[in-house]
């Protein structure tokens, strides 16, 4: 049983969007669809300081006070 679909979600960071381009032409062709839809939403809350996934919280923290 093979894999069918992969959603990348990597840090928006420098490193992390290296690390996205790199896994994301490494997987095609070996699985049928790799999904940056997340991540390229994720993009645009850099202008507010997210960077890392694991900070999400703490943004969406802030935006609500």
């Amino acid at each position: 049983m093979g894999v069918d679909h992969v959603v990348l979600l990597l840090d928006i960071d420098e490193e992390g969007s290296k690390k996205t381009i790199y896994l994301k032409k490494f997987l095609e062709g070996l699985v049928e669809k790799v999904d940056l839809t997340y991540w390229n939403e994720l993009k645009k809350f850099k202008s507010i300081g997210l960077t890392a996934v694991e900070s999400l919280s703490n943004i969406l923290d802030r935006l609500v006070k």
